[in-house]
């Protein structure tokens, strides 16, 4: 008994001690990075990121061999960011353990400064996204849409292709008929939800047990998508009618990131402060406690429709701010080649894209 009171004072105090040291060295930041070619999860502390697998290789060969150290480790942290969500609680204690004993024995070796490393999208490949359109006041106000009596969120899909990391360019398509390259390209500033645990038909009071952790996205939408003006719409006003699909889904129109902030280091995801800055201008502000539909609320109706997935994300809506302008946009705002794009999120980060010309 005195040996297993001892085992477990142990645990404790090097528990405690760790989460001394992660408030001495700041909050962690869970991100998926490519370096010598090959994409490795990590984690971000005080300006270092720390590759967690070859940290916990490196621990266990304290006690196994080296070929059995890394079998181990690449089972536990694999280097794709969906796996390792699926893979759940003993992905994150692996991966505990591997920053105790980097912060511990001042491993730096087993780190990268941010210039040595390429950041990817923290999920490059997530297997659902979905996005809110319309979850804040203020948006329907500033494009003359009356406010809908609340019932349930309005969703639509993006594709997983799309998605892009910080600083890579968000592109300009082409052309599309039959407005050519003007498809009015616009910004939205939205929090996202990386969900963290299989489920289905989760009640809201249940929904916080289901994610892992937030995120940013811009909802990159073309406004002018001109194929729809050849579809015959007859219950629909035709000069208003948006494809979803083709608006909201080109290629690039999905940056995220930089990283995953776990929600354990966010008391309150309802009320944070956000901007999106255009060239170093604001175009959006404004605090997620303005959300029409909560995320408990978003998720228990997402869940109804479709099981939810380690490694799929919810892009909760933006506020208004954007570039479109009613009555048809031609008076609006868009993104033009040389743009920089900065969405600041409180608690999260800074997600930063330039704008290009899509190549020929």
């Amino acid at each position: 008994m005195v040996f297993w009171n001892l085992n477990l004072f142990t645990v404790v105090i090097r528990t405690y001690l760790f989460s001394l040291v992660l408030e001495m060295f700041g909050e962690v930041k869970l991100l998926t990075f490519r370096v010598r070619g090959r994409d490795k999860v990590g984690a971000y502390v005080n300006g270092a990121v720390v590759d967690l697998r070859a940290a916990y290789a490196d621990l266990l060969e304290r006690t196994m061999s080296r070929a059995s150290a890394c079998q181990k480790a690449a089972r536990l942290i694999p280097g794709d960011m969906v796996r390792f969500l699926t893979i759940g609680k003993n992905a994150v204690n692996a991966s505990k353990k591997a920053l105790d004993y980097v912060i511990s024995e001042h491993r730096k070796d087993l780190t990268y400064d941010l210039k040595e490393i390429k950041l990817r999208a923290p999920i490059p490949k997530p297997g659902k996204i979905f996005a809110l359109a319309g979850n804040y006041a203020e948006h329907f106000k500033e494009v003359q849409m009356e406010l809908p009596k609340k019932s349930r969120p309005r969703c639509f899909v993006k594709i997983s292709s799309i998605v892009i990391g910080p600083e890579e360019p968000i592109l300009l398509p082409r052309g599309m008929p039959p407005h050519g390259k003007n498809v009015h390209v616009d910004w939205e500033a939205e929090p996202a939800v990386v969900i963290g645990r299989k489920g289905k038909y989760i009640p809201r009071d249940k929904a916080y047990e289901y994610v892992f952790g937030y995120t940013i996205m811009n909802d990159v939408s073309a406004r002018r998508t001109g194929w729809t003006r050849s579809y015959k719409v007859s219950d629909l006003e035709r000069d208003k009618f948006f494809d979803w699909f083709i608006g909201k889904n080109m290629d690039t129109f999905a940056p995220m990131g930089p990283w995953i902030v776990t929600k354990d280091e966010i008391e309150n995801p309802q009320n944070l402060n956000f901007t999106l800055k255009v060239n170093g201008i604001v175009r959006q502000k404004s605090n997620t406690q303005f959300m029409i539909y909560t995320i408990p609320e978003i998720i228990e109706y997402l869940s109804t429709i479709t099981t939810l997935y380690p490694g799929d994300v919810i892009s909760t809506g933006t506020c208004s701010g954007i570039g479109w302008r009613p009555p048809d946009g031609r008076g609006g705002t868009y993104l033009k080649a040389g743009d920089i794009l900065e969405i600041e999120f409180e608690k999260i980060g800074v997600l930063r894209n330039p704008v290009k010309e899509e190549p020929s």
